[in-house]
């Protein structure tokens, strides 16, 4: 129950109803940055309504996960902890995460304790959808993280412009950039109402995380090598995009859903009865869901480093 000062579902947080904000260590994850709301709107805003800007998967709920300040500074440890809640959540606990969305740079490079995180959501049945980076260099030979971890669950979004190439500000490679999606001057939703334009890879990936949440509404039960192959064999090819990512393509949402034998009209499941629902405005970081398919985890910045 909502507010009651009571551990109810016994996952070690109180009144987590939207989440968590692992900075502050309480039930309130505030967006004070603009990032993570910005992120969360390309997600899941809702469209056709004459309001603000439209997402891409329209009936999803937001669990935020708190892992930047108010002046966009994180820290490793929050990011850990933030992952291992949504491992453990859907693990333990029954809440149906199927990806989350990863839109942060790591500078520190490598870390083995990051990349067994990660290989847990994968064991869990959870995609990590990567921002690839922001630093207009080729990451074949020099990765950046967390996109650079080589794990099944890892899906590398480069950033493009509004004319289908690659953004000069994305990171690129051959094998460890995987796709790309729009990226460049996106409008989305900015804390205390209204919207922001941002560019980069950040604004990217969750173009892809939307793509699987649609998939996993359109089929529920998919494993993480189906979305992988889903998402990686449906892509739209660019000829400048050849030999720059693993696809050589754009993001295709209507592809990666023919893929699995679905398209609009398709049917959605009924909403999980484990699941909390609902959303905290100017969030900064969310797990988003579709009806019972909890979604993605927005984190942090692109600046953030860790």
């Amino acid at each position: 129950m909502a507010g009651n000062g009571i551990d109810d579902d016994a996952n070690g947080f109180v009144d987590d109803v939207h989440g968590w904000d692992f900075v502050d260590g309480d039930a309130v994850p505030q967006d004070g940055f603009g990032h993570g709301t910005h992120v969360a709107g390309i997600i899941g805003a809702v469209g056709n309504n004459l309001q603000g800007v439209t997402g891409v998967a329209w009936e999803v709920s937001l669990m935020i996960l708190r892992v930047q300040d108010d002046r966009g500074a994180g820290s490793t440890a929050a990011v850990l902890a933030a992952l291992d809640y949504a491992t453990r959540m859907r693990r333990d606990h029954g809440v149906s995460i199927v990806a989350t969305n990863n839109s942060w740079d790591a500078p520190a490079g490598y870390s083995g304790v990051m990349e067994s995180r990660i290989r847990a959501l994968g064991e869990a049945g959870i995609m990590f959808v990567s921002a690839a980076g922001n630093q207009g260099s080729d990451v074949e030979t020099t990765p950046r993280y967390p996109g650079g971890y080589d794990l099944a669950n890892v899906i590398n979004v480069a950033a493009a412009s509004p004319g289908g190439d690659l953004a000069r500000l994305s990171n690129w490679g051959s094998t460890r950039v995987d796709l790309a999606a729009p990226g460049t001057l996106v409008v989305s939703t900015w804390p205390g109402g209204g919207t922001g334009t941002l560019s980069g890879t950040s604004m990217a990936a969750p173009h892809v995380s939307g793509a699987i949440a649609l998939l996993a509404t359109a089929r529920p039960g998919m494993t993480v090598d189906a979305m992988r192959a889903a998402l990686l064999g449906s892509t739209r090819p660019i000829a400048s995009h050849a030999g720059r990512t693993a696809t050589g393509g754009m993001l295709d949402v209507r592809g990666a859903l023919a893929a699995v034998g679905a398209g609009p009209p398709w049917t959605r499941g009924e909403p999980d009865a484990g699941a909390a629902t609902g959303s905290v405005p100017g969030a900064s970081s969310a797990v988003a869901q579709t009806p019972g398919l909890p979604l993605a985890d927005a984190l942090a910045a692109d600046r953030l480093a860790l």
